[in-house]
């Protein structure tokens, strides 16, 4: 009996073992949330960088300012077009709230133009990624304003 428990221990502890290591990896990861109101976008943007990243998920502007106040994010993937909150109106809720205003935030839209980027700059976005998504420069832009290295 004491050999059946002794064994079961070990296993448990390689269990809790290798738990732990999955764990530290992912607290290594940066986080970065992604808001969009189309689940179809939100599920690329995680497979483009769930690999590198840990991708959070939120499908609306008040979703995301929720999240943001308790949960750390490194970098906020913005959708400018949604239904309910805009992009830029979620942007200047986020930028009122003193422990959230330094996050970057990087703009995703398919309308990307000279007035768009005009009209956003006084809200400081890091970036602006244009719909449809090119995985690359998605990754590159992600990298570029987390200030690591491209590859």
């Amino acid at each position: 009996m004491s050999e059946l428990f002794d064994y079961e221990r070990k296993i448990l502890a390689q269990n809790i073992s290798v738990a732990e290591k999955k764990d530290a990896a992912e607290a290594e990861k940066k986080v970065i949330l992604a808001v969009d109101d189309m689940p179809e976008m939100l599920n690329n943007i995680a497979s483009i960088l769930g690999k590198q990243y840990t991708v959070l998920l939120a499908k609306d502007g008040w979703t995301a300012i929720e999240l943001l106040k308790v949960r750390h994010v490194d970098l906020v993937l913005l959708d400018h077009g949604m239904s309910k909150v805009s992009g830029t109106e979620t942007l200047k809720e986020i930028r009122k709230i003193p422990k959230l205003a330094d996050i970057p935030v990087v703009f995703v839209s398919a309308t990307i133009n000279l007035d768009f980027i005009q009209k956003t700059a006084a809200l400081k976005p890091a970036g602006y990624v244009v719909k449809p998504i090119e995985p690359e420069a998605l990754r590159k832009t992600v990298m570029k304003v987390l200030g690591e290295n491209l590859v």
